[in-house]
């Protein structure tokens, strides 16, 4: 039983120098805000969608779903053109297991269309329609190729990528 009281004091000890410590979350909530947004920024988060054309089931292919970060940002006057990705495929909805993963190249709709078509094209395609072609399609909406290894069938990955990457 004293050992149970002295887990709990500890615990509680631990906690309250975390929580209110001179460079504590709870002191700084704006500081821990921009903190997480570099986090994010940097990582860029992606859930993908890919399409694996090296079927093991030789089907003519499968739907996989990962979730991917970004490991380089290739950019053009600050904005973002592609990226490097890492990612790992779930064997179920929640991802609790990993099924394998997959790295690529993806490139950045919406950034490529800021950066290089023009602001006025003659006929339907300016930079604001298809702007909001991509807010439709998600803001960071982003399509690559990938390639890795499927643990799960012990096959190769090869295919396609769609995805919606998170940045604040």
């Amino acid at each position: 039983m004293l050992w149970r009281l002295v887990l709990v004091v500890g615990l509680v000890s631990g906690f309250m120098r975390v929580a209110w410590g001179e460079e504590a979350v709870l002191n700084s909530p704006s500081g821990t805000v921009s903190v997480i947004k570099t986090v994010v920024d940097t990582l860029s988060p992606q859930a993908d969608t890919l399409w694996n054309f090296w079927d093991a089931n030789d089907d003519g292919g499968e739907w996989l779903r990962g979730l991917s970060i970004g490991l380089y940002t290739l950019k053009s006057e600050l904005i973002p053109l592609g990226t490097i990705r890492l990612g790992y495929i779930g064997e179920d909805g929640n991802f609790t297991d990993a099924r394998g993963w997959y790295a690529g190249a993806n490139l950045d709709l919406p950034g490529l269309t800021r950066r290089y078509v023009p602001a006025t094209i003659k006929g339907i395609a300016t930079t604001g329609y298809l702007d909001t072609i991509w807010k439709i399609a998600g803001k960071y909406g982003r399509v690559g190729a990938v390639g890795g290894y499927d643990a799960d069938r012990e096959t190769p990955i090869a295919g396609v990528s769609f995805g919606l990457s998170a940045t604040w």
